[in-house]
């Protein structure tokens, strides 16, 4: 295991544990498999965004939540697999990282549990990233050494559903699960079932309720996207939701919340990208309405405008005014797209060609993100 932070803090803390695997060395033309494994794992190929994604969460993490003054970093546990001896670096300088093989992954799992379990008030952040797959309707994870005993495939896979079923024995009342990878069904006639793939932990016969989202990034049946040598978009749209784009206004605070995180990150890549609409679903016991994170100021969250008719855009000069900030943009080809705190602002469209009228209107800017549509009149 790679323990990457452990700050000994008393107190509630938030413990993430992430798992990123682009190296799959008994998979591929290589694979070693006989019988009816053998045409599943020449199907798994070496990956190249998973571990780009674990870094840039350990990375978030590290820079937002060290000095959090709700529940900050407390812990850190970070395991790797590329073809290359794995490091990462959150501003320290390079750390050795461990392999993603079954034996780590159950190592790394016991110390975050161990401390999450240590305060019904700590924050469980479980990331992974790298294969996955359907096996009677269960999510099973494809560790690095996947493969690795002939005959018996999924001896170092990784049963998700026992092991979340698991972590309801935890204290830690607040627990996300991210998990970034394919959940395509195995062939009908593999016929063997999720025995094969092992529970990091032992799960009880009465699972405890938790606030406890899982989010995917992708629906049953289908396979997960990603950009070669990149952060996923799904990491990418993560990671904007826990900033703030997920955030609700609780009182005087705005809080990250159980739920309202999954629908935050779908909206959030659908944002982003249009096709990427009906890639995620929530599974395991209801998200409940435990805290995630509590902002230490008001969040910042993109906006985009436009005109009626469409074409003023691209002649218009643009502001956007609240007290004493003021944000200019334009003339844009299709629409002007920024970022600006939550709240009400004055937008003021003027025309320096005079062909249409100066126009004004009032934006209400609010999470995860803001479309207005100016109307102006034609001179």
């Amino acid at each position: 295991m790679t323990t990457v932070i452990d700050t000994g803090r008393a107190g509630p803390q938030t413990h993430a544990f992430v798992v990123g695997v682009d190296h799959y060395p008994f998979c591929g033309p290589q694979g070693a498999q006989d019988g009816q494994f053998a045409s599943l794992a020449r199907g798994i190929p070496d990956l190249s965004c998973a571990t780009a994604s674990a870094r840039a969460v350990a990375t978030w993490l590290c820079e937002n939540l060290l000095q959090d003054g709700y529940r900050p970093l407390g812990s850190l546990e970070l395991l790797l697999s590329t073809r290359a001896p794995a490091h990462v670096d959150v501003g320290h300088g390079p750390i050795p990282v461990d392999t993603a093989t079954f034996d780590h992954t159950e190592q790394a799992f016991d110390a975050w549990y161990q401390r999450c379990d240590q305060h019904a008030d700590n924050v469980a952040l479980l990331f992974f990233f790298g294969h996955g797959l359907r096996l009677r309707s269960a999510d099973v994870l494809l560790l690095g050494d996947v493969g690795r005993r002939r005959n018996a495939f999924f001896d170092h896979a990784w049963d998700f559903r026992r092991t979340k079923l698991a972590m309801s024995q935890c204290r830690s009342e607040t627990q996300c699960f991210f998990i970034d990878a394919c959940r395509v069904e195995a062939a009908e006639d593999l016929e063997v079932d999720t025995d094969g793939a092992r529970s990091l932990r032992q799960p009880p016969k009465r699972p405890q309720l938790r606030h406890a989202p899982v989010v995917y990034s992708t629906t049953p049946g289908d396979p997960a996207r990603g950009l070669a040598g990149h952060p996923t978009a799904f990491t990418e749209a993560v990671l904007a939701s826990l900033a703030g784009r997920a955030a609700v206004q609780m009182g005087q605070h705005w809080e990250v919340r159980t739920d309202n995180l999954v629908a935050t990150v779908n909206r959030v890549l659908n944002w982003a990208d249009p096709e990427a609409r009906r890639q995620l679903a929530c599974g395991g016991e209801s998200p409940g309405d435990g805290v995630v994170r509590r902002l230490a100021s008001d969040p910042v969250v993109p906006f985009q405008i436009t005109c009626d008719p469409r074409e003023a855009i691209g002649r218009a000069d643009l502001e956007l005014v609240r007290g004493t900030g003021r944000l200019v943009g334009g003339p844009e080809y299709e629409a002007w797209r920024s970022s600006a705190p939550v709240g009400e602002h004055q937008l003021r469209a003027s025309f320096p060609a005079g062909d249409y009228h100066d126009g004004t209107g009032l934006v209400h800017i609010h999470p995860p993100h803001r479309s207005f549509e100016l109307a102006v009149d034609q001179a």
